[in-house]
């Protein structure tokens, strides 16, 4: 008989063999603490069925849990796309850990005490559009983690969320910088010295007019005009600014907002802006040329990293 989806076989919870591939699964949700089905299968490199059968015992033994949310509040509807379309159609399945898989990882060595007590995210209807934020900012982190499976490198710093806001300091205004995440991301391993760094904002297009993106160039001409800050954000003295919005529209109308909001004079601050289309993301590495700036080419999309530089 067909396994019901929101429904524990605890039977089957209580055989759960904890292969190197189930551990590596908990691995990554210890360092997202909240993923998708098609993220995790992203990351270990499986198609998402293959993944939903090393979750399930995971499920099953009270180790994981899934989050139950319509498709509506985790997908943006794209061009031409009706809003009533995401009504009809489940979305995939979403993971966190429980207080449960936190203790069995401790036990194993995977994580500290500190780890094992931290407070678990409450997720669910009421907090939907905070929810949809979170899982769209890691599918940057999924497309830097499978360049480095595909291309070479490695993902050597990551922190989201209030970990990634940046005091910048008595005096400034604004006082915080808020990205959504900042990042080092080391092109060939074993060589620090090429190496890309950045901070990630997600835009779903939701809010009309540019009162938030105008705080956010305030934000980033502070940060980005100091070195040390930007060194002890990133590791690195120079970042980039990489935006992610779910429709063409909205990268014009976004690309022109910022050429009028930074001028031709601010000439680091522009360059430092790199757009793209989410579901270009979704399927790409930093190598395929789905990124759009502010100058230089103009709209010709470009590579985040080029190919030769993982040679």
């Amino acid at each position: 008989m067909r396994k019901r989806r929101y429904e524990r076989d605890g039977h089957a919870g209580k055989s759960l063999s904890l292969t190197p591939r189930k551990r590596a699964l908990l691995r990554h949700l210890i360092a997202c603490r909240l993923l998708s089905l098609p993220q995790l299968a992203a990351l270990e490199g499986l198609d998402p069925k293959a993944a939903r059968k090393h979750l399930r015992p995971l499920y099953d033994a009270g180790l994981v849990e899934v989050i139950v949310v319509t498709r509506a509040a985790l997908d943006d509807p794209q061009e031409g796309e009706s809003e009533l379309s995401l009504v009809f159609g489940s979305a995939p399945n979403l993971y966190c850990l429980t207080r449960a898989g936190l203790r069995l990882l401790y036990d194993l060595g995977e994580v500290g005490a500190e780890e094992r007590e931290r407070n678990l995210p409450s997720y669910g209807p009421r907090n939907a559009l905070f929810l949809a934020h979170d899982v769209q900012v890691r599918d940057l982190r999924v497309f830097l983690v499978r360049t480095a499976r595909e291309r070479g490198g490695r993902l050597i710093l990551w922190h989201d969320g209030p970990e990634a806001h940046i005091d910048l300091g008595k005096g400034v205004r604004p006082q915080v910088a808020r990205p959504d995440a900042r990042f080092q991301f080391e092109v060939r391993a074993g060589d620090p010295g090429v190496a890309l760094a950045g901070f990630i904002e997600l835009d779903r297009g939701t809010e009309r007019g540019g009162v938030r993106w105008r705080e956010k160039v305030a934000q980033y001409r502070a940060l980005l005009g100091n070195v040390a800050l930007v060194q002890q954000a990133t590791g690195k003295q120079r970042a980039r600014v990489l935006v992610v919005v779910p429709s063409e529209s909205r990268r014009r109308w976004l690309r022109e907002f910022l050429r009028r909001e930074i001028p031709s004079t601010e000439d680091a601050l522009r360059q430092a802006f790199y757009l793209c289309l989410r579901r270009e993301l979704l399927n790409a590495d930093a190598t395929a040329p789905i990124w759009q700036v502010l100058d230089g080419d103009g709209p010709q999309p470009r590579p985040l990293i080029p190919e030769e530089r993982f040679i």
